[in-house]
């Protein structure tokens, strides 16, 4: 058995950039209505974005949380202006900014989540070779 990825998909996690920060900072001036409504509107996004990983990429969700969505999509298929085009328009809704995380493994998509938020978050990196031309930031460890 060969330890290759499967190039024929692209995994990606995407996850709210210092949404406990935030809300932690809320509770520490005891400020519950404000927590309160920004959580409200954070689940409200990310009710859209996951509306919009779907319906407008085509992208299969495979486990969504609180402030974060693990996806694949065909490697075909995958549109990173699109996914660019997400995050800017999250960031619009929200004052949030996004870091995705991409790969042709979970595991890769994981880690790559990892190292954009390790590099200043707000940003999409991904190390796995693709079959089509992506722009994604290219990191060795």
């Amino acid at each position: 058995m060969s330890n290759a990825a499967d190039t024929s998909r692209i995994f990606g996690r995407v996850d709210i950039d210092r949404v406990g920060d935030r809300l932690e900072l809320y509770l520490l001036h005891e400020n519950i209505q404000s927590a309160r409504t920004f959580q409200n509107e954070l689940q409200a996004a990310m009710k859209w974005l996951r509306q919009a990983l779907t319906q407008e990429l085509g992208c299969d969700l495979l486990y969504s949380g609180c402030d974060d969505v693990l996806f694949q999509i065909d490697t075909a298929n995958y549109n990173h202006a699109g996914v660019e085009s997400l995050r800017q328009q999250f960031a619009g809704r929200t004052g949030c900014t996004l870091s995705y995380g991409f790969g042709h493994t979970i595991r890769e998509a994981v880690n790559n989540l990892r190292v954009a938020k390790l590099s200043g978050r707000d940003r999409a990196i991904g190390n796995a070779p693709v079959a089509v031309s992506l722009p994604l930031e290219h990191v060795t460890a």
